[in-house]
């Protein structure tokens, strides 16, 4: 039951998404459905959400990425991005067919000014989350 009301819930939201935010605290339903999932219930959920935000044409997008393991093309759109760190420790690998290619460690808040991903690659984020955010060049 909790399922099949998770996945109606799902495609509305991709359908709908504007609508859906904006009446979230009037459909009680969907609270409901939202409480009684378990956490790691409500990661997947954000994590499909972030990747449709992510796969918009908005020029401005800005998605956090919380800590796991992701694939370009599949969870993370390929293109090129700015990612900013929190003022923690954090970790950042990019790997091509298991092989490191990139690697950033952050003591602090940082950013990557231009990472380019591409299709195939897994990205992997420890520590904390990081902010993806559509790479605008110098701005000139």
């Amino acid at each position: 039951m909790k399922i099949r009301l998770l996945s109606v819930v799902l495609a509305v939201l991709l359908v709908f998404p504007g609508a859906a935010f904006a009446e979230i605290y009037e459909w009680p339903e969907l609270k409901a459905a939202f409480s009684e999932c378990t956490i790691e219930m409500l990661y997947s959920i954000k994590t499909l959400l972030d990747t449709e935000i992510a796969s918009r044409e908005d020029k401005d997008k800005e998605v956090v990425v919380p800590v796991g393991e992701y694939i370009v093309g599949d969870d993370i759109p390929a293109g090129v991005y700015t990612v900013t760190t929190g003022d923690h420790y954090t970790s950042i690998e990019i790997f091509d067919n298991e092989k490191r290619v990139q690697d950033f460690d952050f003591m602090d808040a940082g950013t990557i000014g231009k990472l380019t991903l591409k299709n195939g690659q897994r990205v992997v984020i420890e520590y904390q989350s990081v902010t993806f955010s559509t790479y605008k060049g110098l701005s000139f």
